[in-house]
């Protein structure tokens, strides 16, 4: 089942590397997608959240917030209980 997925992209990417009937359309696919491309500090912060220096505090941060979250909605009583009361 896995082999003829891996034969069409050989295939498209021989042609594109070729300079085959695709490389046209490859080439205009990646020009739109450089125009229509996120501005470059925007890019480069999420590019940067793959990198474990920077994903890691963010991470941390996260769970104290949602720690934290957790820890004060826990004091309160449910919605349908302080509703019935």
């Amino acid at each position: 089942m896995v082999v003829l997925p891996l034969l069409l992209f050989a295939a498209a990417t021989w042609q594109v590397t070729a300079g085959g009937p695709l490389a046209e359309g490859d080439e205009r696919l990646a020009r739109e997608m450089r125009e229509d491309a996120p501005p470059t500090a925007l890019a480069e912060f999420l590019a940067d959240l793959g990198n474990i220096e920077v994903a890691l505090p963010v991470l941390a941060a996260a769970l104290a917030y949602a720690w934290v979250r957790g820890r004060r909605r826990s004091r309160r009583p449910p919605p349908a209980v302080a509703a019935a009361a």
